[in-house]
This record gives structure tokens, C-alpha cells and sequence, in this order.
């Protein structure tokens, strides 16, 4: 999420006991501990964030639906996702298929500029 330290308090007056933020600019809004020691961290968008009990993310769960590919006809486009700086739901690659596989990655210079570059091409 963000390079900056955040203080965590455990709250069992709460509807779910976690750990919340003191400061009401936070980007978490709780991690709750599960009963096997795993954990989830749900930013302030109500997106979810599962970790396993050594710390390793195993799932991210967005609050938004999510248009993960597109066909018409042969055609047809994939989207793999990834948090952009500003902690939102980003397209960080696409891989389209019609004649041949293309791979195109996706970055961001700054928060509103895309820049794409064409990675791969693997004729079939």
C-alpha cells in the first residue's frame, strides 16, 4: 500500500475485534486476525487484502467489480491488475489474442499518464 508508518490499535468494542487506525486519514480502515493466524487488511476504498499466517499475500478482494477480459468474435483482450501509487485498482497488463499473442504492459507516470510498451509477440 504506502512506505509510511501507521499506529494500529486492537478495539474489541468494535463489530469485528482487529486492529484500527488512530489517525481518520488512514489508508487501512482494519487488519482483523483470523482464528487460523492469518489476516485481512481492508484499505479505506473496502477493498480486502488476505495474508496467510507467515505474512503472504495470498488473495486481494476488491470492493468494485471488475472487467477482467473482453471477446467479440476471435478477439479477445485479458487484464491482469495491480495497486497504482495512489492505493487504486490499476491494469498493469493485457494480453490480447488474435492471429497472435501480443503481451502489452501497462505503467503510469505520475497519476494520469499510461504509457504502454509491446513486450511480447509469439505468432501461433
Amino acid at each position: 500500500m504506502s512506505e509510511r508508518d501507521e499506529v494500529l490499535q486492537l478495539r474489541t468494542d468494535r463489530d469485528v475485534l482487529g486492529y484500527y487506525p488512530h489517525d481518520t486519514t488512514s489508508r487501512v480502515r482494519m487488519v482483523a486476525v483470523l482464528l487460523n493466524g492469518a489476516f485481512r487488511l481492508v484499505d479505506r476504498h473496502g477493498n480486502e487484502f488476505a495474508f496467510d499466517p507467515a505474512g503472504r499475500l495470498g488473495a486481494f478482494l476488491t470492493s468494485r467489480p471488475v472487467v477482467t477480459g473482453l471477446q467479440q468474435g476471435d478477439h479477445r483482450i485479458n487484464f491482469r491488475f495491480g495497486l497504482s501509487t495512489a492505493d487504486n485498482l490499476a491494469i498493469v497488463e493485457a494480453t490480447t489474442t488474435v492471429d497472435r499473442d501480443h503481451v502489452l504492459r501497462y505503467r503510469y507516470d505520475g497519476p494520469t499518464k499510461l504509457l504502454i510498451q509491446l513486450v511480447e509477440q509469439v505468432s501461433q
